[in-house]
Formats: structure tokens, sequence, C-alpha cells
């Protein structure tokens, strides 16, 4: 059992935003020479469901692989600015 339940979707939504907002900071810092900012909100999340903070299954995380990886997918091979093409 999971600290944090499968039913707590905010939760899990704001941890998996933080994740992803330390690695843009990585990316942007002297560190991200060394070490991918991706590589480390996935090994973020990865520990912390090791350590059964997260829940191994949730709503969230079909959310995210169903609509934001396969927008980030081809914005990363391209390189491409949202917010340009936007």
């Amino acid at each position: 059992m999971s600290l944090i339940t499968p039913e707590m979707s905010a939760a899990i939504w704001s941890i998996l935003f933080i994740a992803a907002a330390i690695g843009f900071w990585i990316d942007g810092s002297n560190l991200g020479k060394y070490f991918s900012g991706a590589a480390a909100a996935v090994l973020i999340t990865l520990v912390l469901a090791n350590i059964n903070i997260l829940p191994n299954s949730a709503k969230p995380y079909d959310v995210v692989w169903s609509t934001f990886v396969p927008v980030a997918i081809p914005l990363l091979l391209y390189k491409a600015n949202l917010r340009a093409i936007l």
C-alpha cells in the first residue's frame, strides 16, 4: 500500500508536476550537461513509486501516457517550440 492512494489524483498530479519542474531546472543548470532533465523526472517518480509514496498505477498516469507523451515525442525529436507554433 502506498502513502498516496490511486484515488488522490490531485496529489499525484502535484508530484508529477514537481518532478517535471525539477527536470526543467536540471536542464537549465550546469548539472544538465551531465544528466538529462527528462531522466531526472523519470528517476524521481521511479524512486517515489519504489519506496511506496506514489501508487504503481493510477488514472493520471494513463492521461500522461495517452496524451502528453504522444505530443512530447515529436516536439522533442524536432526540437520544436510549442509557443512559436501556437
